[in-house]
C-alpha cells in the first residue's frame, strides 16, 4: 500500500484559494476581492465577492473610482465579506 501525499495545501491555503477564485467573479475593473466564510470544522458556509448588491444591475451604476461621489462606485458597491454574509443560507455565523 502506498502512503498518502504529503505535499497537499493546508486548510488556510485552500480557503484563501476559494476566496481568490470567488473574487474573479467581480465585475469591478479595478479591484477583485473574494471572501469565504468557514466553520470551525473546516466546512465552507458561504462565499462572496465585491460588487453591486443583489438586484442592482452591473450596467446601471458607475464603476469609476474618482469624481462626484454619486458618479463613482463607492456608494453602490458591497464588500465581499458582506456579500458572503448576505449569501449565507443557514443559521448562525457566530464564531
Amino acid at each position: 500500500m502506498s502512503d498518502k501525499r504529503k505535499d497537499y495545501i493546508s486548510w488556510d491555503e485552500y480557503f484563501m484559494g476559494v476566496a481568490v477564485l470567488s473574487g474573479m467573479r467581480s465585475k469591478d475593473p479595478n479591484t477583485q476581492v473574494g471572501a469565504c466564510i468557514v466553520s470551525k470544522d473546516n466546512k465552507i458556509l458561504s462565499m462572496g465577492y465585491n460588487g453591486f448588491p443583489t438586484g442592482c444591475s452591473d450596467d446601471d451604476f458607475p464603476w469609476c473610482r474618482e469624481g462626484d461621489p454619486l458618479d463613482n462606485k463607492y456608494f453602490y458597491t458591497t464588500h465581499s465579506e458582506l456579500n458572503a454574509i448576505l449569501n449565507y443560507r443557514g443559521g448562525s455565523l457566530e464564531g
